[in-house]
């Protein structure tokens, strides 16, 4: 596909995907309960359990009182209910963005996600495999080299650092341009046969790899095409 045509394909899906219905019970996404909660914690921990069946993810998370912060009677994939009960303890104790938006300061994008990792992990204290699971391991965002993909994280600074649907934009700091493409099963399929992206691992790396392809079409804000990816790709329609 010439590069005219995948930006002009890329273009309908975002129009197609702005409106709010693009987000629905039956169409699900976490944003669906992502976007009902007003503390950034509940925000960040309806991005960090968005991994496997997206039905299972919003079911999981529906059953979530985030006002109470009472946990489910179950826990989700690899944790337990015990690490369910302890992070929803725990994160609210967390100063988010204030984490984020210093580390963001010194490195990026990457800078905010690591100093995040760290202040929580000290905050847990011990990590349970469910809960390194969860949050991520530490790593260097200055030499990101052998780092995983970061997905739910870069998804969850892309809800609050994009102000158009059908993100939440509630950091006005975060810079859109600053942003970095969460790859994961769907889009790093379709960016290597869009050739977006010629790394054969779906890690930091490619996500990195395929931002800066991205770029070349938006440089403004480039993980704007990152939900019609998804899309497209959950819904095999590219």
């Amino acid at each position: 596909m010439r590069r005219a045509e995948l930006k002009a394909l890329l273009e309908s899906s975002c129009e197609q995907l702005s409106r709010p219905q693009a987000i629905s019970w039956s169409d699900p996404d976490p944003l669906l309960i992502a976007r009902e909660q007003r503390e950034d914690w509940a925000v960040l921990l309806c991005a960090l359990f968005g991994y496997g069946n997206v039905r299972a993810i919003v079911g999981f998370l529906s059953e979530i009182e985030f006002t109470t912060r009472r946990a489910p009677q179950r826990g989700y994939r690899f944790q337990s209910r015990e690490d369910v009960v302890r992070i929803l303890t725990v994160l609210p104790t967390v100063p988010i963005e204030a984490h984020f938006k210093s580390g963001y300061r010194a490195a990026g994008v990457l800078g905010g996600i690591a100093q995040c990792i760290e202040a929580i992990e000290e905050a847990l204290g011990h990590m349970t495999p469910g809960l390194r699971f969860l949050v991520g391991k530490r790593f260097d965002p200055l030499n990101p080299k052998g780092a995983g993909s970061y997905k739910r994280w870069l998804m969850f600074a892309r809800w609050m650092g994009r102000h158009q649907m059908p993100d939440l934009g509630r950091w006005s700091w975060l810079e859109s341009r600053d942003l970095i493409m969460p790859l994961d099963t769907h889009t790093f399929r379709l960016g290597r046969k869009l050739r977006l992206i010629r790394r054969k691992s779906a890690d930091l790396q490619a996500a990195l790899e395929m931002t800066r392809a991205l770029k070349r079409f938006c440089p403004e804000d480039p993980i704007r095409y990152d939900f019609a990816l998804y899309r497209l790709g959950q819904k095999g329609q590219l």
